[in-house]
């Protein structure tokens, strides 16, 4: 089965000291070829970025 790896960031907000503050979270994740497209509307969904998509080999 084929794989993707992605590399994408999420804005994420909280509040520190009563001041909002937006820090990024990165991560990578390894998806199944047929979950790659609802895995990019949902990371487009949260205002997150893609930033690399790498084809994996698979059996």
């Amino acid at each position: 089965m084929r794989t993707v790896r992605i590399t994408a960031f999420v804005p994420r907000s909280g509040e520190v000291d009563k001041s909002r503050v937006i820090q990024n979270c990165y991560f990578t994740k390894r998806i199944t070829y047929d979950q790659w497209t609802p895995e990019m509307t949902r990371i487009g969904r949260q205002g997150g970025r893609i930033l690399k998509v790498e084809m994996m080999g698979g059996t």
